[in-house]
């Protein structure tokens, strides 16, 4: 239910929080590599204190929110799967002349 909502953009209502997708804010990730997200609020009604900032819409912050308004990680298979990995990760070179770890090949040099 959250991530979904977080896929179309709207604003989801469970029990006494919302959680609204307010537009993109430029971000860098881990890599540096520029790039922007969805900036996402979690609030809880009635307490001006309780606003949190999400971001990206994606499987991993779905369940960052969930957790953060339940307290705990949801119990069985949420089936949303694994995140794809960044494509300097796991020697996702595009060409042939790198190795795991970002090494290059001998036969390349």
């Amino acid at each position: 239910m959250i991530f979904t909502a977080l896929q179309r953009e709207i604003l989801l209502v469970w029990s006494e929080w919302e959680v609204e997708v307010d537009g993109q804010h430029e971000v860098d990730d881990a890599y540096g590599q520029p790039g922007f997200e969805s900036r996402i609020w979690v609030r809880r009604e009635g307490r001006a204190d309780s606003r949190t900032m999400f971001s990206g819409a994606c499987g991993d912050t779905a369940r960052d929110i969930y957790r953060h308004i339940t307290g705990q990680s949801f119990a069985s298979d949420d089936g949303l799967g694994d995140e794809p990995c960044h494509p300097a990760e796991n020697g996702a070179w595009p060409d042939a002349q790198h190795k795991e770890g970002g090494e290059e090949s001998a036969e390349a040099a």
